[in-house]
């Protein structure tokens, strides 16, 4: 099971007493799940970044493993 934390800024909690419940329901399951989409686009981005720079690294060694004064150790 996944555990959320979520922040309410206190406007919006006053705010969601003003609303009908249908109304004030809608808003809060809005902004939680924007904070899920926000978080799993974050997760995701940071994701890309690490295979771009895992494959730069791959590239970068077999480039150098090329070169004529490249020597493995035995």
């Amino acid at each position: 099971m996944a555990q959320l934390y979520f922040t309410l800024d206190y406007d919006f909690f006053v705010g969601l007493f003003s609303e009908t419940k249908d109304e004030a329901f809608g808003k809060l399951m809005e902004a939680l799940l924007n904070q899920v989409l926000l978080a799993e686009s974050s997760e995701q981005l940071a994701a890309e970044l690490r295979d771009m720079f895992n494959s730069a690294t791959v590239e970068e060694a077999r480039r150098l493993k090329s070169r004529q004064f490249y020597s493995p150790k035995r």
